[in-house]
């Protein structure tokens, strides 16, 4: 029992181990720490972290949700709330390195127990991260979910692409404007697709105009006037005057 409630913190504590058996073991005379740590399936972490192998781990993990599933929810939503704790910040000044590995580890823990509410949670956390420009941190967390939910929807996903956006924005941020410009071709070639998104939809138009600041930061003005023209008009036909997106793509094409 404390090997599989070792599996699901990322990082594994003592003291962490001793709130899991508090909560879901019936009292601390359950966990032997001495014993846990020495074991050869934990390796190395940060700080006093101790870190399963992920084999391990996934195997543990899968376990779980198949035997107890009531339980395994229980436990994700447990340590998710400690996180989301620390990852819930109104401000920039209160985005430091403690906030952001709690977002991480919070993002971990909340899509194994709640699925359909995960995107609404998740988009009122991450702006005042983008404001912080934490884009390192970002673009780990959508990497990770990239992968997470590619593996479990199809790529025309709305949610998935949004996803994969994210995670392109990051990526140009940093300077990768390649890197960053093939993914959001691939994205736009899905959603403009009719079965999709088509061409006029908001979300289509949107990854247009990202694609568009991509290839103006590599001084291709001509490729990236060609996807502007007209976008603004195609945008306000279906966002209004107001909308966060028409006022972005405004003050961007004041800017060039």
């Amino acid at each position: 029992m404390m090997v599989r409630l070792a599996s699901y913190p990322l990082g594994i504590t003592e003291p962490g181990m001793n709130r899991l058996a508090e909560a879901f073991m019936g009292g601390l005379a359950r966990i032997d720490w001495g014993w846990l740590q020495r074991q050869s399936f934990l390796t190395e972490g940060t700080g006093n972290q101790r870190l399963m192998h992920a084999l391990m781990r996934d195997a543990l993990q899968q376990q779980e949700q198949r035997d107890r599933p009531e339980i395994f929810a229980a436990i994700h939503r447990f340590l998710f709330e400690q996180h989301d704790a620390i990852a819930r910040v109104d401000a920039i000044a209160g985005v430091t390195p403690a906030a952001e590995y709690a977002l991480l580890q919070a993002a971990h823990h909340r899509r194994w127990f709640d699925e359909a509410g995960f995107f609404g949670w998740l988009g009122a956390r991450v702006p005042v991260y983008r404001d912080a420009a934490r884009t390192k941190m970002l673009e780990i967390l959508f990497e990770d979910l990239v992968a997470y939910f590619g593996a479990r929807r199809p790529e025309t996903d709305s949610d998935l692409l949004t996803l994969r956006h994210n995670l392109a924005q990051q990526i140009g941020d940093q300077g990768r404007y390649a890197e960053a410009e093939a993914e959001l071709r691939a994205i736009w070639e899905i959603q403009r697709r009719p079965e999709v998104l088509g061409e006029a939809h908001p979300n289509t138009l949107r990854t247009r105009y990202s694609l568009a600041r991509m290839l103006d930061a590599q001084d291709r003005r001509t490729e990236a006037d060609a996807l502007l023209d007209g976008l603004e008009a195609q945008l306000l036909a279906s966002c209004d005057e107001g909308h966060r997106w028409v006022q972005e793509l405004r003050a961007y094409l004041a800017e060039r």
